[in-house]
């Protein structure tokens, strides 16, 4: 579940189609036949065309411009194309400020709403080419053992993110009173009991490619013996830490007497507290 390539791909597209623009910016106001004057106007654009890969390069390190890494949705990708082109042409406002060379403010301007749209078609694109391999398979299958609230919000993450091409296929959680691991299916009444010798059969018949185990104790000596042996299969494990809670509850530091102690809240009890 490496999205960290997709960053870098999104990144390189964005940088070949800032070159993209300048030649249609070029193409838009000048033609195929540039006079010479016409091609001192051109170069004359070269500056800003640099200066724009520099500084969306440095947004794309620091801020999710990518468009996925919040979950996607078209808006919210509009608003953090629409930001760092502002960005930008703010950039750009200061390269032509202190540069003191005339610049097609028309060229100029193509440039931009270029910028903007080839930006957007970008993430659009990937979007697509994400969904298409969705559909077609090519997909990092999950299993998920818990049944709270962190198995749950485990597996919306993994909905909200389809740069990850990863779909929960099954999810498990201990039973109480025995050693055994239930399947839940849409009615309780039809939820199977599985030993761990049936777990391995179904982990290979679902070809699962990792376990990710989000419990809200901490795993018994049963689980973590069940999980070397799924290690052994080959199948990758990942543990949602016990700590989860630090970060969901949005904890308070606070002193006691210079006793240090976490003061976990909820996110709308902390608005209460604050108001």
């Amino acid at each position: 579940m490496n999205t960290r390539k997709l960053e870098i791909w999104i990144l390189i597209a964005d940088l070949a189609w800032i070159v993209l623009a300048f030649l249609g910016a070029d193409f838009l106001r000048f033609g195929l036949t540039w006079s010479p004057d016409e091609r001192i106007l051109i170069r004359a654009l070269l500056p800003f065309v640099i200066g724009t890969a520099v500084v969306w390069t440095a947004l794309s390190l620091f801020m999710p411009m990518d468009g996925f890494r919040g979950g996607w949705k078209l808006s919210a990708v509009f608003s953090h194309v629409l930001f760092g082109t502002s960005c930008t042409v703010a950039v750009l406002v200061a390269i032509g400020y202190f540069s003191r060379n005339y610049v097609s403010r028309l060229a100029l301007g193509y440039f931009i709403v270029l910028l903007v749209a080839g930006f957007l078609a970008v993430r659009c694109g990937a979007r697509q080419l994400l969904r298409a391999r969705h559909a077609g398979g090519d997909i990092w299958r999950v299993v998920i053992i818990g049944s709270g609230r962190v198995a749950q919000e485990v597996a919306a993450k993994i909905e909200q993110h389809p740069e990850m091409l990863c779909r929960v296929v099954g999810l498990l959680f201990p039973n109480q009173d025995c050693e055994e691991l239930i399947v839940p299916s849409l009615s309780e009444k039809d939820s199977t009991q599985l030993s761990t010798l049936d777990i391995f059969g179904l982990l290979r018949k679902s070809r699962v490619n990792e376990v990710i185990v989000a419990l809200s104790q901490a795993p018994t000596p049963e689980i973590r013996t069940l999980l070397g042996r799924i290690r052994d299969m080959g199948i990758e494990t990942s543990l949602v830490p016990q700590s989860y809670e630090l970060y969901a509850a949005r904890p308070n530091l606070v002193s006691l007497d210079g006793l240090p102690l976490v003061q976990l809240r909820e996110p709308d009890c902390a608005a209460v507290m604050s108001s």
